[in-house]
């Protein structure tokens, strides 16, 4: 039997819902972008470090420098030897943090006895 008295109404269908593989995949690359963000920062961190790291290490090596010139004296004549000879002795230094000298010893000898004895 037919039925003529009904009218059948088609709805819209409902957009689908989106899938749960889109929405991780979308939550997953904001998560990377996050983290690569993230990870650009303690380089630019570590760059300052090293930068300051690098001054106050040339800064130590100066002011030691200084003071070594400054306690360093040589007897006239070796002075006017060491510099007619060119003379150039290397030491090796080991120092406490509170400045005290515990090693020290000639690294590379001048060949002349007296100056690399008064190097150290």
């Amino acid at each position: 039997m037919e039925d003529k008295g009904k009218t059948i109404v088609k709805q819209k269908p409902k957009p689908p819902e989106p899938k749960r593989e889109d929405l991780s995949s979308r939550m997953a690359a904001a998560l990377e972008r996050l983290k690569a963000r993230d990870d650009a920062r303690p380089e630019e961190d570590d760059g300052a470090r090293a930068a300051a790291a690098a001054a106050a290490e040339a800064s130590y090596a100066q002011r030691v420098g200084a003071e070594v010139r400054g306690q360093w004296a040589l007897h006239e004549e070796l002075a006017e030897r060491a510099q007619a000879e060119h003379l150039e002795a290397v030491v090796g230094v080991v120092i406490q943090q509170s400045g005290a000298v515990m090693k020290k010893w000639v690294a590379n000898s001048s060949g002349n006895a007296a100056f690399d004895a008064a190097a150290l």
